[in-house]
This record gives structure tokens, sequence and C-alpha cells, in this order.
């Protein structure tokens, strides 16, 4: 293991996604892998559309939820509010 290894992120360690499109969609959620050691996993998630932030919200993913052919977990937004 070694820093900045995605093997050995922890509960201090995070991680972002930006997503810009160039034109305007319907983004109903995403898709984030599962833990590599089977581990269930909590994510927070928040999001800004025109400087506008939402609230964060804790999700609680049990591993047996994942999607055992992607190995990984589903996040709708719709379902967060």
């Amino acid at each position: 293991m070694r820093l900045n290894s995605y093997f050995s992120m922890d509960t201090w360690d995070y991680d972002a996604v930006v997503f810009k499109p160039k034109r305007n969609i319907k983004f109903l959620g995403f898709g984030v892998f599962s833990d590599y050691n089977s581990n269930d996993v909590t994510y927070t998630v928040q999001w800004s559309l025109d400087d506008n932030k939402s609230d964060e919200f804790q999700i609680h993913k049990l591993d047996s939820e994942r999607d055992p052919e992607k190995n990984w977990h589903s996040i709708t937004l719709k379902e967060l509010g």
C-alpha cells in the first residue's frame, strides 16, 4: 500500500467528481465502485448548480447492495431530494 492508492482509502480520505456538460441535460444519478475489501460504506453527496449548493446527504450502503455484475453502488439523486 502507498499513499494515494485507492486501496488505502479511509474515513479521512475523500474524492470528488466534477461533471460539466456542454449542453443542458437531465442528471439522474451515478454509480460509485464498492469498497475493495467488501466493507459497507458511507458516501457524502452534495451538488452545486449555478452556484446553488444542495444540502449534504449521508448515504450508507451495505456491500451486499452493490450491483453484482458491475461491482458498484447506484446513487439516485431523485431519492435524496
